[in-house]
């Protein structure tokens, strides 16, 4: 039997959790900012709060499931890198494990150079992005350009 959406996202939360607790805050190679381990704490809060609601319709855990690949995908990308392997790792195309479409897009806004994590709360949903990108569903996506965040 398939796995609900709503058993995904209880899956995901445990997984975003064990990679939370695996990493570590410093400025070696490896290691996250604070401003990026904590937004990547919030991101893992907000899908927890949406799990706590047993009786959602299935498109709502799907979201959350969705914005916490995206913060994982996030969380990892920012971590601490030399420049070359920081590039390879940009370039490299990353499947995620739930098989989800994902759409590219970018803040608006966002100079090209700079640098920085930034989330967005949009409805019931936290939207991280690392340097003015993120991946998100197209549905997502479509919220985010009519409310005029993304480009």
């Amino acid at each position: 039997m398939a796995k609900s959406k709503f058993d995904k996202l209880l899956e995901a939360i445990e997984a975003a959790n064990k990679i939370k607790s695996e990493s570590a805050i410093g400025e070696e190679i490896g290691q996250f900012t604070k401003e990026s381990f904590d937004e990547f704490t919030s991101a893992i809060g907000a899908a927890d709060t949406v799990s706590k609601v047993k009786d959602s319709e299935p498109s709502v855990y799907e979201e959350a499931l969705a914005s916490l690949v995206s913060s994982v995908k996030a969380f990892k990308d920012s971590a601490i890198q030399d420049s070359k392997e920081r590039e390879q790792r940009q370039n490299k195309v990353v499947a995620d494990n739930q098989n989800l479409e994902l759409k590219g897009v970018i803040l608006k806004g966002w100079h090209e150079g700079r640098k920085g994590t930034h989330s967005i709360h949009l409805k019931n949903r936290i939207v991280s992005f690392v340097d003015g990108r993120s991946d998100v569903t197209p549905e997502l996506a479509e919220d985010l350009q009519k409310a005029g965040y993304i480009e």
